[in-house]
């Protein structure tokens, strides 16, 4: 394995290591939760896009 390998495998195991207590799948799963990024991404990429398409919206910081 390369340098740049092993740096990139150690960026991920510590990002693994640092949210383990997020990743609780199986309880999500119990609960009815979904746990797939697609559908999550799917519905902000909905929400964002029908807002997004709409004349006459415009966007404002509060």
């Amino acid at each position: 394995m390369g340098k740049k390998a092993q740096i990139v495998l150690q960026k991920v195991i510590t990002y693994l290591e640092n949210h383990k207590h997020m990743m609780k799948y199986n309880e999500y799963l119990a609960l009815g939760l979904p746990i797939a990024t697609g559908v999550i991404e799917g519905a902000c990429g909905s929400l964002v896009k029908d807002r997004a398409e709409r004349s006459g919206i415009k966007w404002t910081h509060k």
